[in-house]
């Protein structure tokens, strides 16, 4: 028994050259598998997004925070204006 591996390439080129009412047709049948794979998908996201940002690096200190708010507003509201 053989069996025929079609890859991505070779769908999408097969579905371009449909109509458009058949490209409707392929989108509605395929969206329903995939809403169910995104929304098994979803209830794991809430614990891997923790540590989502850790490879940029450690995160400012709240005195690095104050002094750089220091710096930004410290002539703030200018007196020099008219």
């Amino acid at each position: 028994m053989s069996q025929n591996h079609v890859t991505l390439e070779q769908v999408i080129a097969l579905a371009r050259q449909l109509d458009a009412a058949d490209k409707l047709r392929l989108v509605e049948q395929v969206l329903p598998e995939l809403e169910g794979v995104v929304k098994a998908g979803n209830e794991t996201v809430a614990s891997t997004w923790y540590g989502a940002l850790s490879n940029l690096g450690v995160a400012p200190s709240a005195e690095d925070i104050d002094q750089a708010r220091a710096e930004m507003f410290g002539n703030f509201p200018r007196n020099d204006m008219t």
